[in-house]
């Protein structure tokens, strides 16, 4: 009989955010594997400049997915509380229903609010569904809520983390710093399953250049993602100020900004002209989906300079995946699981976080050494094809998954 899995979340679907991308090659893992597969989204899309989803419902890859809220998340604060709301009503109704139907084994969410979380636990357990939670990471409070009207957010979140994820049935999570976190919290080894990340391989034999951005310098330096200090795209553009060239020789192009206000990339701009880098940074804002890669494929070098703290011990970035899965040798920072999984001038060039001398360096190790930076590359990308494609690592999931929902409830 066919098994089958709600992913309830909050975050966009089948686009937009990385987290959107993951549970999309998540659930087209599953469906390879047997599992029927739907995601609840209990509010709107929060990316409106992706692809256009027509009706409240559709089938991305084999994966179902419904929005339980409006189609688009409102920019009022009172409309956007509405969409919460109600998604979250029609979320649990649809639970009920899929119960009914016998489609809802297992439900996974994807989502950090406590309180939405505690709720939709509560009504698993009423329902007899096993219940596993998605943990992406460890949030920075300066970053992440820095406003005073910000902080009943933060304290949700850490009621989530530090109370509401020990009643779960099980625990997905991207580190071994949160594994060892919820061990100490008494949770079981068969509880709890790492899961770095998660890269479909792509086709880049059409990739096309980007008109809008083409590559105008001898070497693109790239970087992609929200350009937060928690991401170190400051330490990034400090570091270009020591990377050999000059003039038009060597680029840096910065692609993404975040979804709401607000925006990142002023202030970056701002620091670009204080340095005198301003024509050798090129600043991309929020691109679709579709042109992420293409313009990826136009670096020589990509980047990941994420500085030190609990954020970085706690979580694994999604990019660090997409990088190496497009055979680009990378510098990345020596932090959290990391170091675990690539070994400096092998599968990567590792920094030293919050080091921009050192990021630098090894900037200016892979433009020197053309033939090293193609067999890192070659290393990365096995690497990637080995431990994150999606369909590789879909047997571990199904199998984690799979014992999950034949345990009976211990709670």
């Amino acid at each position: 009989m066919k098994k089958s899995m709600l992913i309830i979340t909050g975050s966009d679907f089948p686009y937009g955010a990385a987290s959107a991308k993951l549970l999309r090659l998540m659930g087209m893992g599953l469906v390879e594997k047997g599992w029927r597969v739907e995601v609840l989204l209990q509010r709107g899309r929060q990316n409106a400049g992706e692809k256009m989803i027509d009706g409240r419902s559709g089938m991305e890859s084999g994966v179902l997915y419904r929005f339980c809220g409006w189609k688009l998340r409102p920019a009022n604060m009172l409309l956007k509380g509405a969409d919460t709301f109600f998604g979250n009503i029609s979320t649990f109704m649809m639970m009920g229903v899929r119960k009914i139907q016998g489609r809802a084994d297992v439900a996974l969410l994807y989502n950090p609010s406590g309180v939405e979380n505690a709720l939709i636990l509560s009504l698993c357990k009423l329902l007899r569904i096993r219940c596993v939670s998605y943990i992406s990471e460890w949030y920075n409070k300066q970053i992440a809520y820095p406003k005073w009207y910000q902080q009943a957010k933060w304290w949700d979140f850490l009621f989530r983390m530090k109370a509401i994820n020990l009643w779960f049935d099980g625990l997905i999570m991207p580190s071994h710093y949160l594994h060892d976190f919820y061990l100490n919290k008494g949770m079981k080894p068969e509880q709890l399953y790492i899961l770095p990340t998660l890269v479909e391989l792509p086709d880049l034999s059409n990739v096309e250049d980007d008109l809008q951005y083409p590559k105008k310098a001898k070497v693109r330096i790239g970087f992609c993602g929200k350009p937060t200090r928690t991401n170190g795209s400051e330490d990034l553009i400090r570091a270009l100020q020591q990377v050999d060239g000059r003039g038009d020789s060597v680029e840096l192009i910065i692609i993404g900004d975040r979804l709401d206000t607000p925006e990142l990339l002023p202030g970056l701009k701002k620091l670009a002209v204080e340095l005198g880098l301003e024509d050798r940074v090129v600043f991309t804002g929020m691109v679709p989906f579709a042109r992420v890669n293409c313009l990826l494929s136009s670096c020589d070098i990509l980047v990941l300079p994420r500085p030190p703290g609990t954020f970085a011990d706690a979580g694994f970035p999604t990019k660090l995946g997409e990088y190496v899965a497009l055979r680009k040798p990378v510098v990345v920072t020596r932090v959290g699981d990391i170091p675990l999984y690539l070994k400096h001038k092998e599968g990567a060039m590792l920094a030293e976080p919050g080091n921009i001398d050192d990021i630098a360096k090894n900037i200016n190790w892979l433009i020197r050494h053309p033939e090293e930076s193609a067999s890192i590359a070659e290393n990365g990308f096995r690497w990637a094809k080995e431990m994150l494609w999606y369909r590789g690592a879909a047997t571990n999931l199904d199998r984690f998954l799979s014992i999950v929902n034949s345990r009976k409830n211990e709670k």
